[in-house]
C-alpha cells in the first residue's frame, strides 16, 4: 500500500501548486505487542472532515470527556530518523510494562 500511495502522489516529483503544511502534521507510531515501534509515519498537512458531538458538564469529577473526529491529509512519509528515536522509547517502555 505504501507503494501504491507514493505511487499515486509523491510530494517530491508532482508538479502543482500543492502546499505543504508543515504546522498541520500528526506523528503515528506502529507498535508491536511488546509496545515497541515497528514503523513511525509522519502526516502532513492534516485537516478535520467530521466531529462528533462534545458534551460539557461542570458536574462530576472531572472525567475525560471523549469524541469522535475523522481527520484528512495530504500525503505521509515514513520518518525514519524519528523511528531511531522512537524505537529507543518504546524499548523501554516494553521492558517496564513486560
Amino acid at each position: 500500500m505504501e507503494n501504491w500511495v507514493t505511487e499515486t502522489f509523491n510530494d517530491e516529483t508532482t508538479m502543482g501548486d500543492g502546499v505543504i503544511h508543515n504546522n498541520s502534521t500528526v506523528t503515528l507510531v506502529q507498535l508491536n505487542t511488546k509496545f515497541e515501534p515497528l514503523r513511525t509515519y509522519k502526516l502532513y498537512g492534516v485537516f478535520p472532515l467530521n466531529s462528533g458531538d462534545i458534551s460539557y458538564s461542570m458536574v462530576g469529577t472531572g472525567e475525560v470527556v471523549s469524541m469522535d473526529i475523522t481527520l484528512a491529509y495530504q500525503f505521509y512519509r515514513r520518518d525514519n530518523e524519528l523511528n531511531t528515536a522512537v524505537n529507543a522509547i518504546g524499548k523501554l517502555a516494553g521492558a517496564v510494562l513486560g
